[in-house]
Protein backbone atom coordinates (compact mmCIF):
# COMPACT_ATOMS: atom_id res chain seq x y z
CA UNK A 1 0.00 0.00 0.00
CA UNK A 2 2.67 2.15 0.61
CA UNK A 3 4.47 1.31 -2.90
CA UNK A 4 0.96 2.22 -4.42
CA UNK A 5 1.12 5.96 -2.43
CA UNK A 6 4.26 6.99 -3.75
CA UNK A 7 3.42 6.28 -6.81
CA UNK A 8 0.23 8.33 -6.75
CA UNK A 9 2.38 11.10 -5.17
CA UNK A 10 4.60 10.89 -8.74
CA UNK A 11 1.59 10.96 -10.48
CA UNK A 12 0.58 14.62 -8.77
CA UNK A 13 4.04 15.75 -8.78
CA UNK A 14 4.13 15.04 -12.67
CA UNK A 15 0.90 16.32 -13.13
CA UNK A 16 1.76 19.63 -11.73
CA UNK A 17 4.71 19.63 -13.37
CA UNK A 18 5.32 23.06 -15.28
CA UNK A 19 2.16 24.58 -14.85
CA UNK A 20 3.72 27.54 -13.90
CA UNK A 21 6.59 29.26 -16.07
CA UNK A 22 7.62 32.96 -15.62
CA UNK A 23 9.89 34.16 -17.80
CA UNK A 24 11.91 37.83 -18.27
CA UNK A 25 13.28 39.97 -21.25
CA UNK A 26 16.82 39.43 -21.18
CA UNK A 27 18.65 42.20 -22.08
CA UNK A 28 15.82 44.41 -21.13
CA UNK A 29 13.27 45.98 -23.47
CA UNK A 30 15.03 48.81 -25.33
CA UNK A 31 17.64 46.74 -26.64
CA UNK A 32 17.00 45.01 -30.41
CA UNK A 33 19.06 42.10 -29.29
CA UNK A 34 16.34 40.97 -27.15
CA UNK A 35 15.28 37.39 -26.26
CA UNK A 36 13.69 35.71 -23.54
CA UNK A 37 13.97 33.49 -20.84
CA UNK A 38 13.19 31.03 -18.39
CA UNK A 39 13.69 32.75 -14.97
CA UNK A 40 11.44 31.16 -12.67
CA UNK A 41 9.80 27.42 -13.04
CA UNK A 42 8.53 24.25 -10.89
CA UNK A 43 9.48 21.32 -12.48
CA UNK A 44 8.86 17.75 -10.94
CA UNK A 45 12.27 15.89 -11.76
CA UNK A 46 10.64 12.79 -11.71
CA UNK A 47 12.74 9.99 -14.26
CA UNK A 48 9.75 9.41 -15.86
CA UNK A 49 8.08 12.48 -16.33
CA UNK A 50 8.18 13.70 -20.69
CA UNK A 51 8.52 17.21 -19.78
CA UNK A 52 11.70 16.73 -17.51
CA UNK A 53 13.18 13.74 -19.59
CA UNK A 54 12.89 16.50 -22.31
CA UNK A 55 14.93 19.10 -20.89
CA UNK A 56 17.28 16.68 -19.39
CA UNK A 57 17.95 15.62 -23.13
CA UNK A 58 18.21 18.81 -23.76
CA UNK A 59 21.04 19.41 -21.05
CA UNK A 60 22.89 16.61 -22.22
CA UNK A 61 22.78 17.23 -25.62
CA UNK A 62 24.23 21.28 -25.11
CA UNK A 63 27.00 19.50 -22.93
CA UNK A 64 28.20 17.37 -25.79
CA UNK A 65 27.92 19.59 -28.30
CA UNK A 66 30.10 22.15 -26.38
CA UNK A 67 32.39 19.62 -26.09
CA UNK A 68 32.52 18.32 -29.50
CA UNK A 69 34.59 21.00 -31.63
CA UNK A 70 37.79 20.48 -28.49
CA UNK A 71 37.16 16.53 -29.20
CA UNK A 72 37.64 17.19 -32.81
CA UNK A 73 40.50 19.29 -32.53
CA UNK A 74 42.02 17.01 -30.54
CA UNK A 75 41.37 14.36 -32.59
CA UNK A 76 41.21 15.47 -36.16
CA UNK A 77 41.41 12.44 -37.93
CA UNK A 78 39.12 10.55 -35.72
CA UNK A 79 35.81 9.02 -37.37
CA UNK A 80 32.18 8.91 -35.35
CA UNK A 81 29.80 5.99 -35.78
CA UNK A 82 26.01 6.15 -34.36
CA UNK A 83 25.15 2.62 -33.13
CA UNK A 84 21.46 2.10 -32.11
CA UNK A 85 21.17 -1.41 -30.29
CA UNK A 86 17.66 -3.14 -29.34
CA UNK A 87 16.08 -5.69 -27.35
CA UNK A 88 13.20 -7.01 -27.42
CA UNK A 89 9.90 -5.49 -26.05
CA UNK A 90 9.08 -5.99 -22.39
CA UNK A 91 6.13 -5.43 -20.21
CA UNK A 92 6.26 -2.10 -18.20
CA UNK A 93 6.71 -4.32 -15.28
CA UNK A 94 9.79 -6.23 -16.21
CA UNK A 95 11.42 -2.49 -17.61
CA UNK A 96 13.67 -2.18 -14.94
CA UNK A 97 14.81 -6.24 -14.85
CA UNK A 98 15.73 -4.87 -18.85
CA UNK A 99 17.33 -2.34 -18.50
CA UNK A 100 19.85 -3.52 -16.17
CA UNK A 101 20.31 -6.96 -18.40
CA UNK A 102 20.92 -3.99 -20.98
CA UNK A 103 24.03 -2.35 -18.67
CA UNK A 104 25.34 -6.08 -17.96
CA UNK A 105 25.88 -6.69 -21.64
CA UNK A 106 26.86 -3.37 -22.78
CA UNK A 107 29.51 -3.86 -20.44
CA UNK A 108 30.41 -7.26 -21.94
CA UNK A 109 30.02 -5.65 -25.37
CA UNK A 110 32.74 -2.58 -24.37
CA UNK A 111 35.17 -5.42 -22.59
CA UNK A 112 35.54 -7.29 -25.93
CA UNK A 113 38.52 -7.69 -27.89
CA UNK A 114 36.96 -6.69 -31.41
CA UNK A 115 35.60 -3.35 -29.52
CA UNK A 116 36.53 -0.46 -32.04
CA UNK A 117 35.39 2.58 -29.85
CA UNK A 118 38.68 4.67 -28.58
CA UNK A 119 35.26 6.82 -26.81
CA UNK A 120 31.33 6.50 -26.64
CA UNK A 121 28.68 8.45 -25.67
CA UNK A 122 25.56 6.25 -24.77
CA UNK A 123 21.94 6.80 -24.06
CA UNK A 124 19.03 4.62 -23.45
CA UNK A 125 15.93 5.91 -25.11
CA UNK A 126 12.63 4.11 -23.63
CA UNK A 127 9.40 3.91 -26.13
CA UNK A 128 5.97 2.38 -26.36
CA UNK A 129 5.07 -0.44 -28.62
CA UNK A 130 1.53 -0.76 -30.28
CA UNK A 131 0.57 -3.27 -27.56
CA UNK A 132 1.62 -1.17 -24.56
CA UNK A 133 4.97 -2.59 -23.93
CA UNK A 134 8.06 -1.06 -23.26
CA UNK A 135 10.95 -0.36 -26.14
CA UNK A 136 14.16 0.25 -24.40
CA UNK A 137 16.61 0.77 -26.96
CA UNK A 138 20.54 2.12 -26.58
CA UNK A 139 21.28 5.46 -29.02
CA UNK A 140 25.76 5.46 -28.95
CA UNK A 141 28.21 7.61 -30.82
CA UNK A 142 31.09 6.07 -30.87
CA UNK A 143 34.46 7.91 -31.85
CA UNK A 144 36.63 4.93 -33.69
CA UNK A 145 40.62 5.46 -34.64
CA UNK A 146 41.11 7.10 -38.19
CA UNK A 147 42.31 3.57 -39.45
CA UNK A 148 38.68 1.71 -38.44
CA UNK A 149 37.76 1.71 -42.20
CA UNK A 150 40.59 0.66 -44.00
CA UNK A 151 40.69 -2.48 -41.33
CA UNK A 152 38.87 -5.56 -41.55
CA UNK A 153 35.94 -3.40 -39.86
CA UNK A 154 32.67 -4.61 -38.42
CA UNK A 155 29.41 -4.70 -40.27
CA UNK A 156 25.77 -5.07 -39.56
CA UNK A 157 25.70 -8.05 -39.17
CA UNK A 158 28.56 -8.05 -36.92
CA UNK A 159 27.41 -5.58 -34.59
CA UNK A 160 24.02 -7.73 -34.33
CA UNK A 161 26.05 -11.05 -33.82
CA UNK A 162 28.20 -9.24 -30.83
CA UNK A 163 25.08 -7.62 -29.35
CA UNK A 164 23.31 -11.27 -29.32
CA UNK A 165 26.16 -12.80 -27.81
CA UNK A 166 26.34 -10.05 -25.16
CA UNK A 167 22.76 -10.13 -24.02
CA UNK A 168 22.67 -13.84 -24.07
CA UNK A 169 19.70 -14.63 -26.06
CA UNK A 170 18.46 -16.89 -28.74
CA UNK A 171 17.07 -14.07 -30.94
CA UNK A 172 18.79 -12.01 -33.51
CA UNK A 173 18.64 -8.18 -31.68
CA UNK A 174 17.83 -5.06 -34.15
CA UNK A 175 21.07 -3.56 -34.94
CA UNK A 176 22.04 -0.14 -36.63
CA UNK A 177 25.13 1.37 -37.21
CA UNK A 178 25.94 4.06 -39.68
CA UNK A 179 29.17 6.51 -40.08
CA UNK A 180 28.40 10.22 -39.47
CA UNK A 181 29.18 12.60 -42.13
CA UNK A 182 31.55 15.42 -40.56
CA UNK A 183 31.24 18.68 -42.72
CA UNK A 184 35.24 19.26 -43.23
Amino acid sequence: SSKKNVHWRLAERMASCSQVLEFARDPPKHDARQKITLKKAHFCHVRFCPTCQWRRALKYQAIIYRSLPRLIADFPEARFLFLTLTVKNCPIDRLRTTLKVMAQSWQRLIQLQVWPGVGWVRGVEITRGKDGSAHPHYHCLLMVAPTYFQADYLKKDDWAELWQHCLRVEYWPIVHISVVKQSR
